[in-house]
């Protein structure tokens, strides 16, 4: 089991927070996914991305730059909108719509792109 400091959030189980493996967990409706999904409202907020690899403070690894896959995106998108839905949170709508305008913009670059 992951511990959780409250005052300071931090994931302290591994050396690196891998967020694809992470999301089914965070269906759970608890203290330590709520931290977790602040922190990637906040990464989705300000970065306009969510990147598959933090370490243990969130904090962008500067050897893993690679975005989630579309398919993590979505699978993320749904986990926000039921948190929203269960907190009445609307940060977590929030970034769940911010999410929805990256996806967007990413599938207009690939179609740009195939031209």
């Amino acid at each position: 089991m992951e511990n959780i400091d409250i005052q300071t959030p931090t994931i302290t189980s591994s050396k690196n927070f891998l967020i694809a493996q992470e999301l089914p967990k965070l269906l759970e409706f608890n203290s330590r996914n709520f931290i977790v999904l602040e922190r990637l409202c906040k990464k989705i907020d300000l970065t306009k991305r969510v990147l598959k690899v933090y370490n243990q403070d969130f904090l962008t690894l500067q050897e893993q730059q690679e975005e989630l896959s579309r398919k993590s995106y979505l699978e993320l998108g749904e986990i926000l909108l039921l948190w929203a839905e269960e907190k009445k949170d609307y940060k977590f709508l929030n970034s769940c719509f911010k999410l929805a305008d990256l996806l967007e913009e990413h599938s207009l670059t690939q179609k740009a792109q195939n031209f």
